[in-house]
């Protein structure tokens, strides 16, 4: 479980922002595992209508080598508030994308 909330006061501007959701992994095998992530965030606590949420399910693939390796593959769904609009550089789109895939990979020693 996580959460986040930041407040910015001036004398000219007041923002509040809040973030929260949970983020949980399950090892099925030594070298497999699922988790999912959710994330609510409202970005300005004064429109309710830019809030979203995302869910982010995922496939961990893990190695049984020296280095701990990793590949991981994710895919979020935004689910977006009326108002909500991407982020700076793409904020002049008239619209956010819905869905994101990525793919990692890491290794440590």
């Amino acid at each position: 479980l996580f959460g986040m909330y930041n407040v910015v006061r001036s004398d000219t501007f007041d923002h509040e922002m809040l973030k929260y959701g949970a983020d949980a992994l399950y090892s099925l095998l030594e070298v497999l595992a699922v988790g999912a992530r959710f994330d609510a965030v409202n970005p300005d606590m004064a429109d309710r209508k830019q809030s979203f949420s995302v869910l982010s399910p995922r496939v961990v693939l893990r190695t049984r080598f020296i280095g701990r390796e990793r590949v991981i593959l994710q895919y979020s769904r935004y689910f977006l508030g009326k108002s909500a609009y991407p982020a700076f550089p793409n904020n002049a789109a008239p619209e956010a994308d819905k869905n994101a895939v990525m793919l990692s990979a890491s290794m440590a020693f």
